[in-house]
């Protein structure tokens, strides 16, 4: 673990008008953990591996993915499935080991919310309300990975 002091100086928030400079603590932290999905979760991955995506009903809407509480807090109601296609609402770029990965806020036809998933299209290509269709991988899985990513309609 190294530490550093930023120049920056600040004055305390006790009152006592003493400077401090905060210190910076560079070191990384592993933290393993196993995620167990409940029934509506596990459904919407089971959806995915048979290639349909699963909405959960709510008085907000078709909530995609489906997931067990509404943004209220209420339970969610039925399961339905919506489109493998829809409309990019907003995206970034991210940058990780000189890769470039566009990540997109993805409106799907028959939902009420947005799904964060990947898009493989050019950075100067891609614009929000651009239509995208799910690019589904060759071998079946219970994993949000089903879908590789959206691709231009």
């Amino acid at each position: 673990m190294t530490a550093s002091a930023e120049s920056a100086s600040h004055v305390d928030d006790d009152g006592s008008g003493q400077a401090w400079a905060p210190m910076v603590y560079a070191q990384q932290i592993n933290v393993p953990y196993h995620y167990t999905a409940g029934r509506v979760e596990a459904a919407f991955l089971r959806g995915l591996a048979a290639r349909r995506i699963l909405g959960a009903t709510s008085d907000a809407g078709v909530l995609v993915p489906a997931r067990t509480f509404a943004p209220d807090g209420s339970r969610t109601d039925a399961l339905v499935e919506v489109a493998d296609r829809g409309v990019v609402q907003g995206w970034t770029v991210h940058h990780h080991a000189g890769v470039a990965t566009i990540w997109g806020m993805i409106r799907l036809d028959g939902a009420d919310t947005d799904m964060l998933h990947v898009l493989d299209v050019a950075a100067d290509k891609v614009a929000v309300g651009m239509r995208v269709v799910a690019r589904w991988a060759a071998e079946p899985v219970t994993e949000i990975t089903a879908i590789e990513a959206f691709v231009p309609e």
